[in-house]
């Protein structure tokens, strides 16, 4: 509620008690992902406190995935909690997050390959950059296409295992709007595929509306 001391003294309280306590690991994520969060906002930044958290989020991740915190198919829930906490934990520890969900025995691959859509889509926008086209360098084209290729790779493997769920096809609109897409893909191809899994699933609607701007060969009366 705004008052950023008393949050972390209860934070860290229950850090600390949870230690005592057999509950399971995704109770303790929970806390650890809360402070990372705290420490991550500017007027609260703590270098050294985000990262221990972040990296305390990344261990009892791998122990909530092992413990039974999650039951058999709640690949969509597992998927969800990390996207929660992607932009507060997970983005600046991506290589051990896909060695972790790659580590599991019997965890479900299309999560890992979710979770590589989205690290190689940000991987490409980090070699491109966010300047106009003229200003992108020949490293960074290259760099953006190869990503992009990983990318489109990993989520439509993704898309392929389970067709009845929105994430990886509510992504590839992103791929598709770079210019990452095979021949004959759209935008609203991959939009399609999204709302038929799940009609109300929001992310794609955002998507495809951002894929639609002049910018990215969409027009004003379309938006």
């Amino acid at each position: 509620g705004g008052d950023a001391p008393e949050a972390k003294r209860l934070l860290l309280r229950a850090a600390a008690g949870y230690e005592r306590t057999t509950y399971p690991a995704i109770r303790r994520r929970y806390v650890a992902t809360r402070l990372a969060r705290l420490y991550r906002q500017p007027k609260n930044f703590h270098e050294a406190a985000l990262e221990s958290w972040r990296k305390r989020a990344l261990q009892w991740t791998d122990e909530a995935l092992r413990d039974g915190s999650y039951q058999p198919g709640e690949s969509r829930l597992v998927l969800e909690h990390l996207s929660q906490n992607w932009d507060a934990c997970f983005e600046a520890h991506q290589d051990e997050l896909v060695k972790i969900l790659q580590g599991v025995p019997g965890l479900d691959p299309w999560i890992a390959d979710c979770v590589a859509g989205w690290i190689h889509i940000d991987k490409a926008w980090d070699a491109r950059g966010s300047g106009w086209a003229s200003e992108v360098t020949p490293e960074g084209w290259k760099g953006f296409s190869e990503h992009l290729q990983q990318a489109r790779e990993a989520l439509t493997r993704a898309w392929k295992a389970h067709p009845d769920r929105p994430e990886p096809a509510s992504s590839m609109i992103k791929v598709v709007m770079g210019g990452g897409g095979a021949r004959g893909e759209t935008e609203r191809l991959w939009f399609d595929r999204a709302v038929k899994a799940q009609f109300d699933f929001l992310p794609a609607y955002q998507g495809y509306a951002y894929a639609m701007l002049p910018r990215w060969g969409g027009s004003s009366e379309i938006q």
